[in-house]
């Protein structure tokens, strides 16, 4: 119940009209080594043709230090998507190379779930945080897909 609660605080601080017209399948909050608070929102996008995991996601919006940026429909940056030898995830974005966020394993099933996770540039760390999503009633995610939005990718 907390983290289901820390969730929908951060959803709430940066939901703004064009961000609460479409479900959100994962927010990642992080700070970096020099003390900014940035937070992504992201939608599922497009999953690998040959059904192993993986695929690429939207980047919905992104805030730093409470400034929000939301990039317009057609020009959303995409971050692609595999999973790790830990269970979680690597998004690697490909509007930014070099710029990849990976996360500790998820846990099986639905539901609220929040996972530690960390921002590198190269090789090295540059922020520590959470990433996580609210699958519960009525927060099914899924606004994005390649069958509904133009996104470059």
């Amino acid at each position: 119940m907390y983290k289901a609660m820390i969730m929908a605080a951060a959803l709430a601080a940066i939901a703004t009209p064009a961000l609460a017209t479409s479900a959100t399948d994962l927010v990642c909050s992080i700070t970096d080594n020099r003390g900014n608070a940035l937070i992504y929102t992201f939608d599922g996008n497009s999953h690998n043709s040959d059904g192993s995991l993986g695929g690429t996601m939207v980047e919905t919006g992104f805030s730093k230090n409470g400034r929000d940026t939301f990039s317009q429909v057609g020009n959303r940056p995409i971050w692609v998507w595999t999973t790790n030898t830990i269970r979680g995830v690597v998004m690697f974005s490909r509007e930014a190379p070099g710029w990849r966020i990976g996360t500790a394993a998820f846990p099986a099933g639905n539901g609220a779930w929040q996972i530690a996770a960390s921002l590198f540039h190269g090789n090295t760390i540059v922020g520590d945080g959470w990433c996580g999503r609210d699958m519960t009633a009525g927060n099914g995610g899924g606004g994005v897909n390649a069958a509904n939005i133009g996104d470059q990718g």
